[in-house]
């Protein structure tokens, strides 16, 4: 797209185009997954008019069926999004595309959580457990999407990896981090406390925050120590001062004034914790029952829009 720019020299010299988010990691839901890019330049120069005069003459380039090749994309909806983080948002081959610029945090991110993944090891357990609490999060219980106030992706993988630091040595697989997922989440007090990597914290404590001891075995070993994300920390930049007041708080382990969960308000964390309370319930009461017929009969309709959706996304792609 870039050979139709005006500044096409200019633009195409020393830029990086990286893809960050679940895509790179893996965790992608592929039905309704998105693609993250993050557009880098040297010295950090202002590209974003440019970006956004190729998607428009793209776009209309694709709407003159007379001009348009074979080899074409077809664009539509671009949105500019003029924020702090400014953001381009697009849809390219029917799939919803965000860019950014120059978010160096984002590419701290993505390798932190690939790395996390190697920690934790056992055949990539930490991935597998997020795809399927995000598979439920999403089709069953509708609490994932910061886009509606809702949990956010990098919000839920936090939650994930805080339940292995605290739960580690009894962690058989992904369903036992869902089980324990379910269980803590559904108990813990929203109200007054919030999460982060290293254990929860009193909300009355921001700006600072003070993390509770949690009770457990002494012996258990941490995972992720100050040590560890200290080196995942550089290239994020502050952009609050502190942490603003929300309804729901999970902390971003790599940049503290970072509530990833921000977008949530007061009636939708009234749907979470009813979301994460029905899910505690039902799966507690499955894993009661006697007979393996009828478990596997249970399991089933507890993920049942899962195995629907994943079902039709595999026949789509067979034909």
């Amino acid at each position: 797209m870039l050979d139709h720019s005006p500044r096409k020299d200019d633009l195409v010299h020393n830029i990086m185009i990286h893809q960050v988010g679940s895509g790179p990691l893996m965790t992608y839901l592929k039905s309704d997954g998105d693609i993250d890019l993050t557009v880098v330049t040297p010295s950090g120069k202002k590209i974003v008019n440019d970006v956004l005069l190729v998607l428009e003459s793209e776009k209309e380039k694709g709407r003159n069926t007379q001009a348009r090749s074979s080899a074409d994309l077809v664009i539509n909806d671009v949105q500019h999004i003029p924020a702090e983080v400014q953001l381009i948002k697009c849809m390219i081959q029917g799939t919803m595309i965000d860019i950014s610029f120059e978010q160096l945090g984002g590419l701290k991110t993505l390798e932190f959580l690939q790395k996390a993944d190697e920690l934790i090891g056992r055949e990539h357990l930490f991935k597998r457990s997020v795809l399927l609490l995000k598979g439920w999060c999403f089709y069953e219980s509708r609490i994932l999407g910061s886009a509606h106030g809702l949990i956010s992706t990098y919000g839920l993988q936090i939650m994930v990896l805080f339940i292995f630091n605290l739960f580690n040595s009894s962690i058989k697989g992904p369903f036992s981090v869902m089980h324990l997922f379910l269980n803590y989440y559904d108990k813990f007090d929203w109200d007054n406390f919030g999460i982060t990597l290293q254990g929860p914290f009193k909300i009355a404590s921001l700006p600072n925050i003070a993390l509770e001891k949690i009770p457990g075995d002494e012996n258990e070993q941490v995972l992720f120590s100050d040590g560890f994300l200290q080196q995942y920390r550089e290239g994020h930049d502050v952009i609050n001062p502190a942490v603003r007041r929300n309804a729901l708080y999970v902390i971003d382990p790599l940049r503290k004034n970072n509530n990833l969960c921000r977008g949530v308000n007061r009636g939708t964390l009234m749907r979470i914790r009813s979301a994460l309370r029905f899910g505690s319930t039902t799966l507690n009461k499955i894993l009661k029952t006697s007979t393996t017929t009828r478990l596997e009969a249970e399991l089933e309709d507890f993920f049942k829009n899962t195995i629907q959706t994943m079902t039709k996304t595999a026949s789509s792609v067979d034909s």
